[in-house]
């Protein structure tokens, strides 16, 4: 098993998903809430807990805690970072312009900011976070597209480079209930698909 990817084929669900999130892209939502933040890479639409329509919930194998749609700047590098404590793993749709961005993973340890939110705790890398707008030059220990439907480990340091196209990166994503390692959510998936 790659420790920090898993794709997954295209399912009909998995392309109502992927409908579900193109009805909610705003690239105007993207640029303001980028300049605001500092960041290219943001949260533009969120549902959490009972706000989740029932027919995706009945999709999965576990009840989604949260859904995410991220927006990822044309030409811009998001920071380095994890997801928080209580956000081990993501299941992602891609939406639109995923061809080309990358997801990188890092296996460096870095000295960490821990962000705040009222829905989680983002750890960034310090040196992103308080001392330069450069991103980290490091080589990522694993670099892929994630162009089809694919459960990923956000518990490792990790990025997304859009840096190589001119369009907005679009990618839906999926958190839940019971926050299982990735390995696990691996091992839900494969059972509750091969029913």
């Amino acid at each position: 098993m790659n420790p920090y990817i898993t794709h997954l084929e295209w399912t009909d669900f998995y392309r109502e998903l992927q409908k579900f999130g193109l009805l909610h892209i705003d690239q105007d939502k993207a640029t303001s809430i980028a300049n605001r933040v500092g960041d290219g890479h943001t949260i533009i639409f969120k549902l959490v807990g009972d706000e989740i329509p029932q027919w995706i919930s009945d999709g999965f194998p576990m009840k989604p805690l949260a859904i995410q749609l991220f927006a990822i700047n044309p030409k811009s590098i998001g920071m380095v970072h994890k997801d928080g404590l209580e956000r081990r793993c993501a299941f992602n749709i891609p939406l639109l312009n995923c061809e080309q961005g990358h997801m990188d993973w890092f296996e460096y340890n870095y000295d960490q900011k821990t962000i705040a939110t009222t829905y989680t705790q983002i750890r960034l890398t310090h040196l992103e976070k308080h001392f330069t707008e450069d991103r980290i030059k490091d080589v990522p220990s694993h670099r892929c597209y994630v162009n089809v439907p694919s459960i990923v480990n956000t518990d490792v340091w990790h990025r997304v480079d859009n840096s190589e196209q001119d369009k907005f990166r679009f990618m839906l994503s999926f958190r839940f209930v019971g926050n299982l390692k990735y390995a696990d959510t691996v091992r839900k998936f494969d059972e509750f698909y091969t029913q």
